[in-house]
Formats: structure tokens, C-alpha cells, sequence
């Protein structure tokens, strides 16, 4: 009760429906918000890429909410065996691309990791779109596909827990509540 009660909520709130989420913008309307945040260079050296895939989102459709951005020009979305296929290329051109097996797959992965590493699992569920508030218990579901803890992880965990440094741990040079060691 005294933590509800830190948190400014009653048992009564926990029961409540969940409040309804505005819509995730589209990217005609979530564009010209980045183009204010980023610095002129930022601008500069993006805007017309920007520019480029707002107009492409405007001839071949994929601006509504919900809509894939990237279509072929008939309008239908590009297909996974697509997205394939452009890897394969950007590989033949970038060595890295190649090395790492660059895919859409790789970035989400890679992008829910440090989701998941820096702000938890529950945030990294409801960031990959898998959280359900009607499943009650905690699970892990389709999550676990994405997010997994290697050694470097395992040792700094250790090494918060213990108080004492471990040579395979991160290293985190701002300070958090386990000191040296990110948890």
C-alpha cells in the first residue's frame, strides 16, 4: 500500500480500464516534430531524405496511421522477401552489412536488446508492440525470441550484486545505484 501510495495510486486505479492511447503518429506527422528537435547540421544533412520518403509515402500511399511506409509503385507494401533481397544488395556494397548479416530481423533485435537492457523488459515488450494488458500474469512470450543476456551482462549482474568487480562486466562510466556497474 505505501508504494501505491508513493506513486500517487489507489487499489481502486489498478482496477480501472486502462486509459485509451492516442494513436502513434504517422510519419508525414511525426517528421516535421524530429526536423524541429535535431540541430540545423542534423536538418541539413537529413531533410532531403526526409523529403524524398515523405513524397514517396505521398505518390505510392503508406502516410495513413498504421501503414507501412515503403510500397512498390503499385502501392502495395513491400514484401519481406523484399527487404531480403535489398540486404543481399546493400551487402554486395558494404562489407559490414555482409559481416554482421544485416536484416530487419538483426535491427529489431539489436534495437529491443538495448531497449530491454536500458529500460527493462516490460518496456522492451510494449516497445516491440507484445504487451497484452488483458494476459495478466507477467510472461515472456514473443519477447524471449528477442531479448537475451550474453556473459558481459551475467558478470555485471554479479558485480552489482556482489559489490566487487568482475574483469567481464560493463562498464558503465556514469554513475548509477550499483557505483561503477550498470544494472
Amino acid at each position: 500500500m505505501l508504494v501505491l501510495e508513493r506513486m500517487g495510486l489507489t487499489p481502486v486505479d489498478l482496477l480501472a480500464a486502462p486509459a485509451a492511447r492516442p494513436p502513434a503518429p504517422t510519419f508525414a506527422e511525426y517528421i516535421p516534430v524530429v526536423s524541429a528537435l535535431v540541430s540545423d547540421g542534423c536538418r541539413r544533412a537529413y531533410g532531403s531524405y526526409w523529403n524524398h520518403l515523405l513524397a514517396h509515402g505521398e505518390r505510392r500511399g503508406g502516410l495513413s496511421n498504421g501503414q507501412r511506409l515503403l510500397r512498390y509503385a503499385n502501392g502495395k507494401p513491400i514484401t519481406k522477401k523484399r527487404y531480403e533481397h535489398l540486404w543481399r544488395r546493400l551487402g554486395e556494397h558494404l562489407a559490414w552489412v555482409e559481416t554482421l548479416q544485416v536484416s530487419m530481423y538483426w535491427i529489431r533485435h539489436t534495437i529491443l536488446t538495448w531497449v530491454e537492457r536500458n529500460f527493462g523488459f516490460a518496456v522492451a515488450e510494449a516497445y516491440a508492440g507484445h504487451e497484452d494488458n488483458r494476459r495478466g500474469a507477467r510472461s515472456m512470450g514473443a519477447m524471449a525470441t528477442y531479448v537475451r543476456a550474453g556473459l558481459p551482462e551475467v558478470a555485471t549482474a554479479l558485480a552489482a550484486l556482489t559489490g566487487e568487480p568482475h574483469p567481464l562486466a560493463i562498464k558503465d562510466p556514469r554513475p548509477g545505484p550499483a557505483g561503477e556497474y550498470r544494472h
